[in-house]
Formats: C-alpha cells, sequence, structure tokens
C-alpha cells in the first residue's frame, strides 16, 4: 500500500467502529475542507466510509462494474503505481458519499486497498452533480446521450446557458445545441439508441423540421461534413432571412422540397414520373412569369 501522504492528522484512532467515522474525525475534515474553494490536500479514506455515489447524481449511467474488464486493467496499475490522481468525496451524515472516481474506487477495492487518496467537498446534491458531470466530460467518459442528459438536468436547476457554460467551461454554442437535441424527441431517441453520434445529432438541430426524418435514416450512410453540406443546402437564405416577403419564403420552402426530391433513390413508377411532370409543369409557369422574363 502506498505511504501515508494526507496532511490532515486523525487522533484517536479515526474509526470507533467498522464503516462508521469517527466524530473527532469528521470534523477535522470538514474543517480542513472549508479552507479552500478548491480543496487540494488529500486524505486517506477507508473504503468501508465510502458509499457509491447515487444514481440520480451520476451523469454516468449504465455501468456495470461486476463485468468492466478494464477494471482489472486499473487494478494492475494500482497494484504497481498506486492510484494517481485522487478521488472527490463529500461528508454526508457520518459517512462520506462518493462524488467522482467509481472506476478508481472499485479498481481499488479489486486491487486490495484499504484506502484511497481522497478530495474532500462540502457539496450539496446539486454541487455534487455538477461536479460530477464536470469531471465526466472533461474526461470525456460520457456518451452523448449521456452529455446530453447531465446538460438538461443542470439547465432544469434554472441555471441558464452562460452560468452553465462557466461553471463547466464549453462554450454556450456547445451547450446550447446539446440542449436543442434534447427538445427533439426523434434526434434524442437516436442518441440513446446508440444510432447517431453526437456531431450529428448538433447538425440535425439544424435542419428543417419536414427534412429530420430523412436525414435521420441518412445519419447512418453519412459522415458529419456530408451531414453539414446537405443541411447547408436546404438551408434556404429566403427562408432564414428575417424581413423575408412571403413570396420569398414560400419560393424558399419549394426550394428545399426540391433539394429533398432530388435525394430520391431506387426506381420510379409510372405515378413518380406523374408527379415529376406535374412539377415540370410549376416550373414553366413560374417561368413564364413577366418578372422572371423581365
Amino acid at each position: 500500500m502506498p505511504p501515508r501522504a494526507s496532511t490532515l492528522s486523525f487522533p484517536g484512532g479515526v474509526l470507533r467502529r467498522a464503516g462508521v467515522v469517527s466524530l473527532q474525525s469528521k470534523q477535522e475534515v470538514v474543517a480542513e475542507a472549508r479552507r479552500s474553494l478548491h480543496p487540494v490536500k488529500v486524505a486517506w479514506l477507508k473504503v468501508v466510509d465510502i458509499d457509491d455515489t447515487p444514481t440520480e447524481l451520476n451523469s454516468r449511467r449504465g455501468t456495470d462494474y461486476s463485468v468492466d474488464e478494464s477494471l482489472d486493467e486499473l487494478a494492475a496499475s494500482i497494484r504497481e503505481q498506486g492510484i494517481l490522481q485522487p478521488l472527490c468525496v463529500r461528508p454526508v451524515d457520518d459517512r462520506y458519499g462518493l462524488v467522482f472516481g467509481m472506476r478508481r474506487l472499485k479498481a481499488a477495492v479489486r486491487a486490495g486497498l484499504q484506502e484511497v487518496p481522497c478530495t474532500i467537498q462540502l457539496a450539496d446534491d446539486e454541487r455534487a452533480f455538477l461536479l460530477n458531470t464536470i469531471e465526466n466530460l472533461h474526461r470525456r467518459q460520457l456518451s452523448g446521450a449521456e452529455r446530453v442528459r447531465a446538460i438538461e438536468k443542470l439547465a432544469a436547476t434554472d441555471l441558464g446557458i452562460r452560468e452553465i457554460s462557466r461553471r463547466t467551461g464549453f462554450n454556450p454554442a456547445t451547450i446550447s445545441r446539446w440542449l436543442k437535441i434534447d427538445r427533439h424527441p426523434a434526434l434524442k431517441q437516436a442518441l440513446e439508441g446508440d444510432a447517431l453520434e453526437l456531431g450529428q445529432a448538433m447538425e440535425l438541430t439544424r435542419a428543417p423540421e419536414d427534412a429530420v426524418a430523412m436525414l435521420l435514416a441518412e445519419a447512418g450512410t453519412l459522415g458529419r461534413t456530408a451531414l453539414r453540406d446537405r443541411i447547408d443546402n436546404l438551408q434556404v437564405l429566403c427562408c432564414t432571412t428575417p424581413g423575408a416577403s412571403p413570396r420569398a419564403r414560400y419560393l424558399g420552402k419549394a426550394m428545399q422540397q426540391l433539394v429533398l426530391a432530388e435525394q430520391v433513390t431506387g426506381d420510379l413508377q409510372a405515378e413518380d414520373f406523374a408527379l415529376i411532370a406535374q412539377l415540370e409543369a410549376s416550373l414553366a409557369r413560374l417561368r413564364s412569369h413577366p418578372a422572371a422574363r423581365g
């Protein structure tokens, strides 16, 4: 086991009975945590005194640590090198609750450690979830669906986009588009089912509403760049320009539909040719308009 590196001393023996932190030790840890908004000093805590992160406060979902083979590799590394980055906990009643570092805690147990290095944060549930989310976002341990879900939960606490950006370090535009995904049930469902990558879902938030279903079906065969180009073609300028005339908006919508029609693949049937003939007739009438000839 690594040598004790804690700057905290625990007179009187730390524990009075297994699994319960002594009052004196708890008071010293809390006093240490209050000395800094961002505690950097490390306390070695017994693993039996640390409770797992509750599901509702964990931005990662669905991880079965009992079958996570990568934990064996992490446990082997811990036996050899120790835990290189402390876990984060918070005082909860007479015990400690894990804020983040679940894989390290589980691997430490597999490695046979009785104690682990921890920083202690004084945090309510809202701040604990924020810290957990920030840690997992920046370590890139969240899936696309988990990222959207975590940001949506932060937004539900009445935090604005700029405040979420300030606290997490992510660009406001990125956070805004993640929240837009949450407002599109089809995109969110595809993301949850791993049928869509996060980058693709972000691009699809810009697509015209009536084109989303078709583009969603094609997203699996398109890279993000190709999908972006397809959406750009659908974003006709006159449809989105403030103050555009009704005629311009109608023509722009018609152009969007024509762009969608160009994506039709497969053998055309007789009724398809009939519709194409109608389109050609409509375009001919538009071209014969006096303004078009002038």
